[in-house]
């Protein structure tokens, strides 16, 4: 599962291939993947003829910005976003392919099935999104800010730190990383 150090390589990539380029078409190939958080629920009115403006992470979510509007993508436990050739062959677990105007494709894969695409207009109606703490990475995030927000949350630590309400994008590889690194034992109240 990608989170924010992994989310954040993704996005630097994407940032230079994909920024400025137009979404043409849009192919749900598997029913599931795809959510259209609109009132018309039209994923090819939301997206075709739109131009991907920004590249950002928010947890442990890629947002594709297309002006007023976003494309969350949360990989889970299996997901990946390929970028591609059009003529490249299409694989059994591909779940939503995004045309762009250069001929190449954005074809989002899960082995699993379990990760999500969501289209929306206010990132914070995506769940997982709308209750999530400061990213791990935000430099805003200081210790003694880290100190006061962790205050509030009960139970062992390792939960605390990937379920996002503390600081988003920790999943439970970091996690584990983290507290070896700090010599706290993960399930720690």
């Amino acid at each position: 599962m990608p989170e924010t150090p992994d989310l954040v390589v993704i996005a630097r990539y994407l940032q230079g291939s994909v920024v400025g380029r137009t979404i043409v078409t849009v192919r749900e190939l598997r029913p599931l993947a795809l959510r259209v958080l609109t009132p018309d629920g039209d994923a090819h009115a939301f997206c075709e003829g739109r131009a991907i403006t920004a590249v950002s992470t928010r947890a442990k979510f890629l947002l594709l910005t297309l002006d007023e509007r976003t494309i969350a993508i949360n990989f889970m436990l299996a997901g990946a976003l390929r970028h591609c050739a059009a003529d490249e062959p299409l694989r059994k677990r591909d779940y939503v392919v995004f045309a762009l105007d250069d001929g190449r494709e954005l074809r989002y894969h899960d082995s699993k099935g379990m990760g999500k695409i969501y289209l929306c207009t206010d990132v914070d109606t995506v769940p997982g999104l709308g209750d999530v703490g400061p990213d791990a990475l935000d430099p805003t995030l200081t210790l003694d800010g880290f100190r006061a927000r962790l205050r509030r949350h009960r139970g062992e630590i390792k939960g605390v730190l990937t379920r996002g309400a503390l600081v988003g994008g920790i999943g439970n590889a970091y996690a584990d990383e983290v507290l070896f690194r700090a010599g706290i034992y993960p399930f720690r109240r």
